[in-house]
């Protein structure tokens, strides 16, 4: 990522903070609408839930500027999903969190701000499919990435 994108996504990061609990519900929406084999991952019946999806993307956001930290981070959040979600559902639940950013942006989301957020969703699921250990087969990542 460019230190504009990730200014950009820090900034509009920001905005995500104010309305964690709207996050949540959209992502769910967007994740059942994309793939309803998703539902436990994005409805669990906690209510504590509902500040995690920003939660997780704070964390990430504070890493930008640290790649090191930021890829093994990601490496071991791919261990602990490669064991329960296909290659698949990681890259549906990516880009339902692409599309629950530009419905919760609203006018905010530009193209300058679709090309940051894309930018680090291409980073994260670079990260979480190619992490060892992860146990996914290279022809289901090619299917992926296809």
């Amino acid at each position: 990522m460019t230190p504009q994108q990730i200014d950009i996504v820090r900034r509009s990061h920001i905005l995500l903070l104010l309305q964690q609990r709207g996050v949540a519900r959209v992502l769910r929406e967007q994740a059942l609408q994309s793939d309803p084999t998703l539902r436990p991952l994005v409805v669990t019946g906690d209510s504590n839930i509902d500040h995690q999806p920003v939660q997780w993307l704070s964390a990430v956001v504070s890493l930008l500027d640290k790649p090191p930290l930021l890829h093994k981070s990601l490496h071991e959040l791919a261990q602990r999903l490669g064991r329960r979600w296909s290659a698949r559902q990681i890259a549906r639940l990516g880009k339902a969190y692409l599309a629950t950013l530009q419905t919760c942006l609203g006018p905010r989301w530009s193209a300058d701000t679709a090309a940051a957020w894309s930018a680090l969703h291409d980073l994260i699921q670079s990260s979480l499919l190619t992490a060892p250990g992860t146990g996914q087969r290279q022809s289901e990542r090619d299917a992926v990435a296809a």
